[in-house]
């Protein structure tokens, strides 16, 4: 590509355009000012070629980003994010891995390999995360004196029951009552000889109780054990 000069009239005065000397040839020098509306500030281009932008419209990611990034409302990012992510997002679709920390807003989907720790509440059981399910199982009760099925959830939370399992081994029938402190919440027939009853709640079984003990007691004297299983929430 051959080059030429940059043409000039003159008119009656004088005229001329700042510019820089390359291999004999000079190339014009161009300033680009900021987005401010009669600015006259250049705009700042690093060393290493990077500049600090706004940019307006749609914004599709692909590739790695490197860094922190903070990506706008309805936005999609695929690919390796070696970053850490955060702020209100209203949509952010993840397709890939992320090898960094990341804060997913509310009721977000995120597909792909995520390796980086997750901040914030993600349902991974059928009603809790793992640390707040709970679980008990009585010895076996002959008498007619309440026993402890579930100890009382601690830091003002109360337990939500999902599932009771009850089963009588003595050669006679008996009442067995489920207990909230000294309430009555729940009640069933254990038949003699291996009769008993099986309980799953769709909705828990709640403790109205937050100190009260998850107990069960037989009205006549059997052979009965008590199994129950939840987690505790306020």
């Amino acid at each position: 590509m051959s080059e030429s000069a940059i043409p000039i009239t003159t008119g009656t005065g004088a005229a001329s355009v700042a510019s820089d000397l390359v291999s004999n040839y000079n190339y014009q020098q161009i300033k680009v000012v900021d987005g401010t509306l009669g600015s006259t500030n250049a705009w700042q281009v690093n060393s290493d070629g990077s500049a600090q932008v706004s940019v307006v419209g749609t914004v599709i990611i692909t590739g790695s980003v490197q860094g922190s990034f903070t990506p706008p409302a309805n936005q999609s990012v695929s690919g390796t994010i070696a970053a850490n992510i955060q702020g209100s997002v209203a949509t952010v679709i993840i397709g890939g891995s992320i090898s960094a920390s990341f804060t997913p807003p509310a009721n977000q989907s995120v597909s792909g390999t995520v390796g980086a720790s997750i901040i914030g509440a993600v349902p991974v059981t059928l009603y809790t995360t793992p640390g707040s399910i709970v679980s008990g199982v009585t010895s076996v009760i002959t008498g007619t004196t309440s026993v402890q099925v579930l100890a009382p959830a601690s830091g003002g939370q109360r337990n939500y029951i999902t599932q009771i399992l009850v089963t009588n081994g003595a050669a006679v029938g008996t009442f067995v009552n489920l207990y909230d402190a000294t309430n009555v919440i729940y009640s069933g027939y254990a038949a003699a000889s291996g009769g008993g009853f099986a309980l799953s709640f769709p909705s828990p079984l709640r403790q109205s109780s937050i100190a009260g003990n998850f107990s069960a007691l037989t009205t006549t004297q059997a052979s009965v054990v008590v199994s129950a299983s939840g987690y505790t929430a306020p």
